[in-house]
Parts: C-alpha cells; structure tokens; sequence
C-alpha cells in the first residue's frame, strides 16, 4: 500500500476500538495524569491530588516531554526492561 493512502488518525481509532470491543481497553479522555506510580499489578495513574484514576498491568506513554514529570522524575522507570 503507498503510504499516501494510509491515514494515521482513522487507523489508530480503527486500533482504539478494537482493542475496546475486545475488552483490553479504556481509555481516560480529557483526564489529566499528574503522575504514573509503578504497583505490584503493573502501573497506577494519579492525577493531581494524588487520586487513583486507573490501573493497568500495561502502560503507554506518550507525552513526549511531560513523560519524566508522570515517572516523578525517575529516569530508570524509561528504560525498557531487559
């Protein structure tokens, strides 16, 4: 397929809403995060007063340079385990 014919937003919707129909997925809009804590589960988003809004075995972050303000600064939490 050419790239030109491959439109980002409609294929990650497209990808969104698989993954909800199947039940791997919730998605949070419009919920600012404050901060992501490792648990023993996996991971707990807090927002800014330190309340628990989700939790999940898996994370993905994506917020570019605000990803070391939600790991508290902890460098080793953005390094990929081995």
């Amino acid at each position: 397929w050419p790239a030109a014919l491959v439109r980002p937003a409609a294929l990650v919707q497209a990808w969104l809403t698989e993954a909800a129909q199947r039940g791997g997925l919730h998605c949070h809009w419009q919920t600012p995060m404050h901060r992501l804590e490792r648990v023993p589960s996996g991971w707990r988003a807090l927002n800014a007063e330190g309340v628990a809004v989700a939790e999940a075995p898996v994370t993905v972050v994506a917020a570019a340079f605000g990803s070391h303000q939600l790991l508290a600064g902890d460098a080793a939490l953005m390094t990929p385990p081995t």
